[in-house]
């Protein structure tokens, strides 16, 4: 309260000081004004005196001795500008103002720059001549500005103590006035301290101040009785409700373990059933408990908000598991609607989240008999580092009256409890869901009418980790299911679609095919901007997935090239860009160069399906039940499913089960044998012959590739060496040599820096790319055996290859050039599968000698889809 009274002392001392100020200024206008006039009084009167003179011919010598020394005159023809008379030679003849003193402005005309002129003229016309008077008068600036000085000082001395006295006196007052209030909230400020016994004094003289504190100490009186009560009542129910929910979890955690293990072992229907039940029944006892417990920590304040990055895909899945069973027994329809571009990693708290979600879900199938359930997820951007997500849950039940809202948040009481009293709970949820939201700055919303259904809804704020889009929920959640062991099925077909990759590196390619081979999609492969150009020139895609990265013209080059031309037939039509380096911002810089969206390398499954599922022309898309959508038999499952787990633990391939130790010792052989992690390899590549597709495009291409780089360093040609290393990053990564990535991507982040002439990037090149090189040339024989073209040396190698060629029938020259030049047409026409299966037919012959080495070129440039290479070498022969 002293400050309180400090700062009324300060704002009445502010007021004073602000009208002083006013005071003081207008004052000192007026004395400025005041000096000016008589200086014109002075200059005008002068005017009058020369004037009357020379127009009556009077003796201008006796008129001067009238004026003030400091004032000048002088006397001009006004035609001939002739000076009729003056006692100032040095002041010019200046402007006409008709009688009106005015300041002369024209600058440097003094010397001394100290002085300022004031001057005033009038016309005098006689019998024969028309005469100009000018009269002026020097001021002295200084002497202005001293006098200005003074009149400032002597005012600023005078109200000084006013000021001080209007502060002191303000003090004073407010501080006596305040003094019974200060004592007041010092004795509020103990009770709040658990001082409950403290009281106000009351003086004798039973004025308004004692009348209050009399009735002050009434009130703290009754509220220490209260107080004391609540507080005994409060730390018997909490201890209570813990300890109670913790002994009756730990028996519920042990039957629910004990059931999961007679899942696992039985294999008899019946008892799979009972087991199930026993799980659910168990489930709903533990959410019970759990919101007890819960509730207890929210009353004792040891609820805590616990913020950590998750995923926002598993937790929406998370979800639906978890009341999906129960919307089903009660034959709702429950409804995901997921925003596809929601980012998929965010920083909160998932926990919370998931348990208000989980517990709006769980109302709403509770309380609806008919129709369906609906859960949207959706986002608006705050910034470049947050969003608002939003949560809704909208349900078909039995709704709720407008007088019975404000009991939805009340403690164990739940509403219309004789209508739902055959529906389980505590009525504690919806409490802990208010709890929760308000520790995370926000609160539900909630419309209702009454037969019709209910609307809940809730926005927290989230940090960005990624902003990366979680893309569409049905597929990733098929996704979900055959990452956990579940039979895959694509999510559409699409045969009548046709689409064109782009890619510079032929591994990408193959992986980028073998991701969409069951959904049956047309798809025609370029290497480079300048070949897709000319393929999307006349040939119409509905759409286009171009690489960022690639030599001689990247990504966004191809993509303006395209736009701008006005005869292609592919100049509006869908482009996703393909890029390895998915940081933030990348969305929005893809959308400003023209592209419809992006997905990041290596490329996953689930959200390239998703992404081709909107944006492909519905009447192209066919889902599942749709008339022309091929079913796959499940025996026969896609090998591009990837390498599930079992429940377990273990890796699952076709249907053997490998324990988790097994799969490790796999994992090991692999990286000590080839030197790849292959765990990584088959999620990058969504399966084994993907994979081994990848890994041999990998193989074949380290000679040439190697080469390369090694040739643009010495020639320091940073951009095409950019471009490799960024291919090698991305295709090292998708076979699972780690650490070659990594190098990769640090010697393309140096390349970057040399661009743009940073020696520091330069320097980082010349010391690391020797490590690159010996790292990449080093998978040559690692990966040899896979391919069964490495036996220690290359005298051991050719008569391995003798003796192959020995057992094979011998195809004559004529049959060979022919089949030369069959190759040569589908190679020339971009054929690479029609290519394959050329060589494939010969693969079962021996070749003539005079061709070997040219055909054996001829092979690795059509497995990696080198077009130029192979061409060449099939022109000579």
């Amino acid at each position: 309260m002293k400050t309180l009274a400090r700062k009324i002392a300060l704002r009445f001392f502010f007021v004073i000081a602000l009208m002083v100020l006013c005071l003081s200024l207008t004052l000192l206008a007026l004395i400025n004004w005041s000096s000016r006039q008589s200086k014109n009084k002075e200059i005008t009167n002068a005017l009058g005196v020369i004037t009357s003179a020379v127009k009556n011919g009077e003796s201008l010598y006796v008129a001067e001795g009238e004026l003030p020394y400091y004032i000048t005159y002088t006397v001009y023809e006004e035609s001939t500008k002739e000076i009729y008379a003056t006692n100032d030679h040095f002041i010019p003849i200046l402007p006409l103002e008709n009688g009106t003193p005015v300041e002369y402005v024209e600058k440097d005309y003094y010397t001394d720059g100290d002085l300022r002129l004031l001057y005033a003229t009038s016309e005098v016309d006689t019998e024969n001549t028309t005469y100009i008077v000018q009269i002026s008068m020097a001021i002295d600036k200084d002497e202005e500005q001293n006098s200005f000085y003074y009149y400032a000082r002597l005012i600023l001395l005078t109200f000084i103590p006013l000021l001080l006295i209007s502060y002191l006196a303000s003090f004073f007052i407010a501080k006596r006035t305040l003094h019974p209030i200060v004592e007041m909230t010092k004795t509020a400020e103990k009770i709040t301290t658990s001082e409950l016994d403290t009281m106000l004094d009351v003086s004798d003289e039973h004025n308004e101040l004692d009348a209050l504190a009399v009735t002050f100490n009434t009130l703290f009186a009754n509220l220490n009785r209260d107080i004391h009560a609540i507080n005994a009542a409060n730390e018997a129910k909490s201890a209570f409700l813990s300890n109670m929910s913790h002994e009756i979890r730990t028996p519920i955690n042990a039957v629910l373990g004990l059931d999961e293990m007679i899942m696992r072992d039985t294999h008899e229907p019946e008892i799979k059933n009972y087991a199930l039940e026993i799980q659910s029944s168990g489930k709903s006892l533990l959410s019970i408990v759990n919101d007890i417990l819960d509730f207890s920590k929210i009353e004792a304040g040891k609820m805590e908000i616990l913020p950590f990055e998750y995923d926002l895909s598993s937790t929406v899945n998370d979800l639906v598991n978890m009341v999906a069973s129960r919307a089903e027994k009660k034959g709702l329809e429950l409804k995901m609607n997921v925003d596809p571009n929601v980012p998929h990693c965010l920083f909160g708290d998932e926990t919370r989240i998931k348990q208000c979600i989980l517990n709006i879900l769980t109302n709403a199938v509770k309380y609806t008999n008919k129709g369906s359930v609906t859960m949207n997820i959706s986002f608006e951007k705050i910034d470049d580092s947050r969003i608002n997500l939003k949560a809704q849950v909208i349900d078909t039940g039995i709704g709720i009256k407008e007088e019975d809202l404000k009991k939805l948040f009340s403690p164990f009481e739940r509403i219309e409890e004789n209508r739902n009293r055959t529906i389980e709970g505590t009525g504690l949820g919806m409490s802990i869901v208010k709890s929760l939201l308000a520790a995370m700055e926000t609160k539900l919303d909630v419309k209702s009418v009454y037969g019709e259904g209910s609307d809940f809804s809730f926005v927290v704020e989230q940090k960005v980790v990624d902003w990366e889009p979680m893309g569409d929920y049905d597929v990733m959640k098929l996704r979900a299911l055959e990452q956990a062991g579940g039979e895959y099925h694509e999510s559409f077909q699409a045969p009548d679609a046709q689409i064109l990759v782009i890619d510079d590196t032929p591994m990408n390619l193959t992986v980028f095919c073998g991701l969409l081979r069951s959904t049956r999609i047309q798809i025609d492969k370029a290497e480079s901007g300048i070949q897709a150009l000319n393929m999307a020139h006349d040939k119409k895609y509905d759409m286009l997935f171009v690489d960022h990265r690639m030599p001689k013209m990247d990504g966004i080059e191809m993509l303006k090239i395209l736009r701008d031309d006005e005869t292609s037939v592919n100049q509006h039509s869908i482009c996703i860009a393909l890029t390895a380096n998915a940081i933030s911002g990348a969305k929005e810089m893809y959308l400003a160069s023209g592209f419809e969206g992006y997905l990041s390398k290596p490329v996953d499954g689930a959200k390239l399906e998703s992404v081709l599922a909107q944006m492909l022309p519905p009447e192209k898309v066919l889902k599942e039940g749709d008339e022309g959508f091929i079913k796959h038999d499940s025996s026969q499952a896609k090998s591009g499913g990837g390498t599930a787990t079992d429940s377990a633990g273990g890796a699952k391939t076709g249907n053997a089960v490998l324990s988790a130790d097994d799969a490790v010792a796999i994992s090991e052989i692999f990286a000590k044998k080839f030197g790849v992690n292959i765990a990584d390899g088959l999620r990058n590549c969504s399966g084994a012959d993907i994979y081994m597709d990848a890994a041999r495009n990998f193989y074949d291409a380290i000679e040439e590739k190697s080469a390369e780089i090694e040739q643009f360093g010495i020639d320091e040609d940073w951009t095409n060496y950019t471009v490799l290393v960024h291919a090698l990053k991305s295709s090292a990564r998708l076979i699972g040599a780690g650490d070659l990535s990594a190098l990769a991507a640090s010697l393309e982040a140096a390349g970057d820096k040399a661009k743009s002439g940073d020696a520091a990037g330069k320097t980082e090149i010349e010391e690391k790319t020797p490590l690159l090189l010996e790292q990449y040339r080093s998978y040559k024989p690692k990966l040899a055996p896979l391919f069964e073209e490495f036996s220690g040396s290359s005298v051991a190698g050719n008569s391995q290859n003798q003796e192959n060629k020995s057992q094979l029938p011998e195809i004559s020259v004529e049959e060979f050039k022919e089949a030369m030049s069959a190759l040569k047409e589908v190679v020339s026409a971009y054929d690479f599968g029609s290519a394959d299966m050329i060589l494939e037919e010969l693969s079962g012959y021996s070749v003539p000698d005079d061709f070997a080495d040219k055909f054996t070129e001829i092979k690795k440039a059509v497995k990696i889809v080198d077009q130029q290479t192979a061409m060449k070498f099939l022109e000579e022969i």
